[in-house]
């Protein structure tokens, strides 16, 4: 999966391998936008998110790793879990995001990345450097407005945004 962020818009995609017909011959790759997460209205215009994809501990998920997504857009940095990572290995499975924890900065957030396994690098108003452990973030969607909206239309968004509904 890959993420891309906009002034207006976050959309996840999964990219999915072309077909090889022979050994050696490569084949354009196509995308299959999955999710898409608008601007909330409390986000200041013009402010672009920062996402990065790692691994981790998660304030509701303390048993094992697992892939996430960081997502920093103002003061707000949201943890989004890929959460059937085991079963989507085939075609017809959508692959499934659920918020997890939040921490909310002072003042806004200019970069974040994973540095290792549930350690995350933050630069705060592009002066002070922050090292968060992403087990002692608050559980939880920060606010219901923050909602991934399904591209497919099978998983409604509060079903989406649910931590304790895991399979």
């Amino acid at each position: 999966m890959i993420a891309f962020g906009s002034l207006s818009r976050i959309l996840i995609a999964q990219i999915i391998p072309g077909p090889n017909d022979r050994v050696g011959v490569w084949t354009q790759p196509s995308a299959k936008e999955l999710l898409f997460i608008d601007k909330p209205d409390y986000i200041e215009m013009g402010t672009v998110p920062y996402l990065d994809w790692g691994y981790g501990l998660s304030p509701c998920c303390r048993d094992k790793s697992y892939p996430m997504l960081a997502i920093a857009w103002g003061r707000i940095l949201q943890l989004a879990l890929y959460t059937n990572y085991k079963q989507s290995s085939g075609a017809d499975e959508t692959p499934s995001l659920q918020y997890d924890g939040f921490y909310i900065c002072e003042s806004s957030i200019d970069s974040c990345f994973f540095l290792t396994e549930s350690i995350l690098f933050v630069l705060v108003n592009k002066k002070e450097v922050r090292i968060l452990y992403t087990q002692n973030f608050t559980p939880g969607l920060f606010d219901e407005t923050y909602q991934l909206n399904d591209m497919t239309g099978r998983n409604p968004a509060p079903k989406l945004q649910n931590q304790l509904d895991r399979k």
